[in-house]
């Protein structure tokens, strides 16, 4: 590999998982982030590695007609977002781009049903956001670095979090900024009056945290301390509209951060999902997707792990008949499950789905598999191994549940080949009624009726 130096002219090709740029000098890989395909770029190097570099743009000599002015000033000082200099049709692009590149070049498809965007308000959506804190800055970690930058405002952020943003650095005493390492801000229902505030701290912030509360009670719906012995004031939960129901999300509970695509997804698994379906959820979280998808199943098995999420779907499917819910991993609990299922539905970590549990779904044999990722490298590792199980890939959804960001959230439908050429609806050999269960103490099953 040659010994790159100096100053470079690049033209950028194409970008990449993570919204960096891709380029060559000298026949070698140079990956510049905050560029666009078609520009070209004077660049000095930040880094060389064995198989490529890294550069920083110095001057845009060729400009592409998709850049524009950030929305935000910080943007390439702060890591936080990767693409605001692209207007949003072009970020839509690269997206679809990177999406499509992963399936082929990691699951080996030489093609793949042309994925369906679904679209996103492009600023103030998040519900809910985590900062770090550093020498009493309040920000996030400058790119490529662990130097916090200090943000007071951010136009990802509905409008309810970035008040509370702007509020934090005067609310909080030097002492407790001094000693915090992080702070989650946590917004519920629209139009959400207050946020829940999770504090991270190298120390015990009892005295500061109760302060902290009762000045600002005005804002301020709670406060969780995660340092040492966990303590808490005011609320430790928000909730959320669905239908006649609220669902809770605890302050240790994961869920969505993007409310109005988290509607578009649950519209798309529902679309999915008939009416005689037995469903098997993994990963299943606070009931997000488990309760949409009781109310138009047969019946569903939802299987969660954290303590703390099943604690709260235990509350919101109260009373359901037909969802049995069991705590357990994804790798424990499918091999011993026999179904039968018709359809799978499974939101795995980023890292996906193990390999034992990819190889029991297709024992399981379900009709149909509906799996959300927010990874398309290891969303395309799995496909292809459930497709060389016996499914076919037919269906794709990319939501935009990031904009501004080179993240995404992917929905893959997939059937089995031997029902592809079925036609009508597909036979449900679960004759029975209400709720299946099972009595495995080590897979500490709880139902709620």
């Amino acid at each position: 590999m040659p010994n790159l130096a100096g100053t470079m002219r690049i033209q950028i090709e194409k970008l990449v998982q993570g919204g960096v740029g891709l380029g060559r000098h000298e026949g070698q890989v140079v990956f510049v982030p905050y560029t666009a395909p078609g520009e070209t770029v004077e660049v000095t190097l930040r880094a060389q590695r064995s198989q490529y570099a890294e550069g920083v743009v110095q001057r845009i000599l060729v400009r592409s007609p998709d850049r524009r002015e950030p929305p935000c000033p910080l943007f390439g000082v702060c890591g936080g977002c990767h693409l605001q200099h692209l207007t949003e049709a072009a970020q839509q692009r690269y997206q679809t781009d990177v999406l499509v590149e992963a399936l082929m070049r990691i699951g080996k498809w030489t093609q793949v049903p042309t994925p369906i965007s679904v679209a996103s308000p492009p600023l103030a959506y998040r519900l809910r956001v985590r900062l770090a804190v550093q020498n009493g800055r309040i920000g996030f970690y400058q790119h490529h670095t662990h130097q916090v930058v200090a943000v007071s405002h951010c136009p990802v952020l509905i409008p309810a979090l970035d008040a509370a943003l702007a509020r934090l650095a005067t609310a909080l005493t030097p002492q407790t900024l001094r000693s915090l390492s992080a702070i989650e801000l946590q917004a519920g229902a629209h139009p959400p009056e207050k946020v829940l505030v999770i504090l991270t701290g190298k120390r015990a912030l009892t005295r500061e945290a109760e302060a902290f509360y009762q000045a600002n009670a005005s804002w301020v719906a709670g406060v969780v301390v995660e340092s040492g012995r966990r303590q808490a004031w005011g609320q430790t939960a928000l909730t959320y509209p669905f239908q006649e129901r609220r669902l809770r999300v605890g302050a240790r509970s994961f869920f969505q951060v993007n409310a109005a695509v988290n509607a578009e997804i649950i519209v798309r698994l529902i679309q999915q999902t008939r009416p005689e379906d037995t469903v098997l959820e993994l990963y299943s979280g606070v009931g997000n997707f488990t309760l949409p998808l009781a109310r138009r199943a047969r019946a569903v098995t939802a299987v969660e792990s954290h303590p703390h999420a099943m604690s709260d779907a235990r509350h919101n499917l109260n009373r359901l008949q037909n969802v049995t819910l069991l705590q357990a991993t994804a790798e424990a609990a499918v091999p011993q499950l026999t179904g039968p299922y018709t359809l799978v539905v499974l939101n795995p970590p980023r890292e996906g789905a193990a390999p034992n549990v990819l190889a029991h779904l297709a024992h399981l044999q379900p009709q149909r598999i509906l799996y959300l990722s927010c990874h398309p490298a290891t969303l395309a590792r799995d496909l292809a191994r459930l497709c060389q199980g016996g499914y076919r890939l037919t269906y794709l959804w990319r939501f935009d549940m990031f904009p501004q960001t080179a993240h995404m959230e992917v929905l893959a439908a997939l059937e089995r080949e031997a029902d592809v050429a079925k036609e009508g609806p597909h036979a449900n050999s679960n004759e029975g009624s209400g709720v299946h269960s099972m009595d495995d103490p080590d897979l500490s099953l709880s139902m709620d009726r």
